[in-house]
């Protein structure tokens, strides 16, 4: 069985000791890590959507901060369309895509890019949003398997992979109903694949058995209008408590389960529109957004505990701002700073933690630039770095500090949905037709 640990809320005494960046980084990196597989390496491998319990973190030390195409490790195309962030175990990478009726699940050496695998799915086109796509959910990967999860208005299949590209198992968790198709990523927790199945039809969280594939629990979730859940969960313990499984939807807002029965322990349903990002832990809150393409977007910090609905106590501050704050672009934290990288380009720097030496209270906006271009993709953070990767085909590097530095500006060559992925000391940069391999070399 695999153990499942957490720290992330012990850091908060450190972080307001005065703790600098690297530090933080370090330690919210082996923190994350500790909620990841057992068996994971510190930098070994990146199992899920942003990585260590979701988190985006990472401390690798040869990620450049800028580059030309010539400082490519390698350079693969990848066939059809998909925004699935890849996912690595050991010197495996393990990413989705679509070609025309038809899903692929591919494995590649991330040596050399070569492909070693490739397993199909027939399927069938369907109802989309013109920016998703039928391969947007990131897979979730162990020593044993990959777990991909593909849908269409009849049926939404968990399937698990072994590394040799054998299907072990698959369970057809009933219909999908969206007007934009779905794109939620499963993740591994202890010995069961956890995935969110909150739809315009029935919902539900359900959890598997990571080696058979056998229901251990599904758990009904109310109907929202559009209510669509794109949130992948994150993990969260508090000091000498259980763990909790912590997800961001419309008919929920932020919410907590019990990890082993699916139980709803509490929750803020202060998310009035279709919530995309996943939740973020940042100081002694809980961040979740929503949003519209029409605008409207927002994000609420949520301060974890309690019983039931908890939106008249624990809100602990609200960001709005159709511009400024992020809809589908999870943010992400380093030490006492948030930060958010809105889908219309704004950055912002957000106070994570009260800091009375600064004379600044959590929620406060330390600073906010435009950056230009859309993002659908969510940023990284590599030791000090922020690294995020544009529709109109730029990698933009911004130092994660309390003052805005833009560091670097990259020109991929085409454009990207996806977010960067940082593994065994390299980073994964995937664009609409093309897949790299950055870093690791001294």
């Amino acid at each position: 069985m695999l153990l499942q640990r957490s720290l992330l809320c012990g850091l908060l005494a450190a972080f307001a000791g005065g703790m600098s960046n690297d530090q933080a980084s370090a330690q919210q990196v082996t923190a994350a890590v500790k909620l990841a597989p057992a068996k994971t390496a510190a930098e070994g491998e990146w199992t899920r959507f942003r990585g260590p319990n979701g988190t985006g973190l990472s401390m690798a030390p040869h990620i450049p901060t800028t580059w030309t195409a010539s400082d490519y490790n390698w350079k693969v195309e990848i066939p059809g369309e998909g925004h699935s962030q890849p996912v690595i175990w050991g010197d495996k990478l393990f990413l989705t895509t679509a070609v025309g009726d038809e899903r692929l699940v591919m494995c590649l050496s991330t040596e050399t890019g070569k492909p070693l695998w490739t397993q199909g799915y027939s399927s069938k086109k369907h109802t989309k949003h013109k920016f998703n796509s039928f391969a947007s959910a990131t897979p979730a990967c162990d020593e044993h398997h990959v777990y991909v999860a593909f849908s269409t208005p009849e049926e939404y299949d968990l399937i698990a992979i072994d590394h040799q590209g054998k299907e072990k198992w698959q369970v057809n968790l009933g219909p999908f109903e969206s007007q934009h198709s779905c794109g939620t990523s499963p993740i591994v927790y202890e010995d069961m694949v956890v995935v969110g199945n909150e739809q315009d039809g029935p919902s539900s969280i359900v959890a598997v058995n990571r080696m058979t594939g056998a229901i251990r629990w599904k758990v009904p979730r109310r109907l929202a209008t559009q209510g669509t859940a794109y949130s992948t969960p994150c993990v969260y313990q508090g000091p000498g408590a259980n763990p909790l499984l912590i997800f961001n939807s419309k008919a929920h807002g932020v919410s907590a389960v019990e990890p082993n029965s699916g139980k709803l322990v509490w929750e803020a349903p202060l998310l009035t529109m279709r919530s995309v990002s996943s939740p973020v832990l940042a100081g002694e809150n809980l961040i979740g957004s929503c949003g519209s393409g029409a605008g409207g977007n927002y994000i609420i910090a949520i301060k974890p505990g309690g019983q039931g609905d908890v939106s008249q106590t624990h809100l602990a501050y609200k960001l709005e701002g159709s511009s400024t704050m992020p809809y589908v672009t999870t943010p992400i934290v380093l030490g006492d700073l948030l930060f958010l990288w809105s889908d219309k380009g704004m950055a912002t720097c957000v106070q994570a933690t009260d800091d009375a030496k600064q004379g600044k209270k959590a929620g406060d906006i330390l600073w906010q630039q435009r950056l230009g271009s859309n993002y659908f993709g969510s940023p990284v953070i590599v030791q000090d770095r922020i690294y995020n990767m544009s529709v109109d085909g730029h990698c933009v590097v911004l130092h994660a500090g309390r003052e805005f530095k833009e560091l670097a500006r990259i020109d991929l060559g085409e454009g990207s949905h996806s977010t960067p992925a940082v593994a065994g000391g390299r980073m994964y940069l995937r664009t609409f037709t093309h897949l790299m391999s950055l870093g690791g070399k001294k």
